[in-house]
This record gives C-alpha cells, sequence and structure tokens, in this order.
C-alpha cells in the first residue's frame, strides 16, 4: 500500500472518502458523483450509483466505512467521522492495511477502537 500527505484519492474508492460522501447534504453527494463519475480503479471498485447509495447509507447506519481492496488491490481501510464543533463531520480517521492482515473480521473488530477514537477528537473538539 502507498499513500502520502497531498495525494488524492477518489472518494468512491476510499473508506474516508465513503465516510466524508456519506455526511454530505444529498443534493451536494449526488453533484459530486455527477462531477468526479465513478471510475473502476480495481475489479471491486464500486461503479453503479445504486449500489453506491446503498453502500453510503450503510454508513450512515453504522458510523464507519471499508474500502475493501476498491481503491488498491490487496488492500483494505476503515474510516469513521470526526465530528466538528458545529455538529457536523469536519474530517475523517482510517485504519489500512494488508488484506493478509485485515480480515474482514479483523477490519469490522477494529470499528468500535476507531469510532471511540474519533468521538474522543470530536469531544475534544467541542472544548
Amino acid at each position: 500500500m502507498s499513500s502520502k500527505v497531498g495525494n488524492r484519492r477518489c472518494m468512491h474508492t476510499t473508506a474516508i472518502g465513503k465516510v466524508l460522501l456519506a455526511a454530505l447534504p444529498e443534493k451536494e453527494m449526488l453533484r459530486l458523483l455527477r462531477l468526479k463519475g465513478l471510475p473502476r480503479l480495481t475489479q471491486y471498485t464500486m461503479v453503479s450509483k445504486i449500489a453506491l447509495l446503498a453502500e453510503l447509507d450503510n454508513v450512515r447506519r453504522q458510523g464507519y466505512a471499508i474500502d475493501n481492496q476498491e481503491n488498491e488491490l490487496d488492500g483494505r481501510c476503515i474510516g469513521a467521522p470526526v465530528i466538528g464543533p458545529d455538529g457536523r463531520v469536519a474530517a475523517a480517521l482510517s485504519i489500512s492495511g494488508p488484506v493478509f492482515r485485515m480480515d474482514l473480521g479483523r477490519t469490522r473488530a477494529l470499528a468500535p477502537k476507531l469510532k471511540q477514537a474519533c468521538t474522543a477528537i470530536s469531544a475534544a473538539a467541542r472544548r
């Protein structure tokens, strides 16, 4: 896996991107999807708007998103929102790793810990 500060990724292929998309007002989210499209980066990338919208509903419900090799083969990522002082999603944190270290069970097991860290950061931002 490779990443560096300043790199840009497709919003629909990353856990952080999905978290941020799920937090947007529907009109803005749909505008971004029309503008950027849904390019396929791997065979696992969601390129159907219907599938992505269902995934974003799931993200809102569970409070985290998973990139299951959608951005990079053999890479898996989980992301959760950080809430700003105004009550809106201000940022997101993620945990990434190779699939041989982060099977889906481990990825889902990390979700409560990641959400807890995001909650702590969110609370600190309100102080």
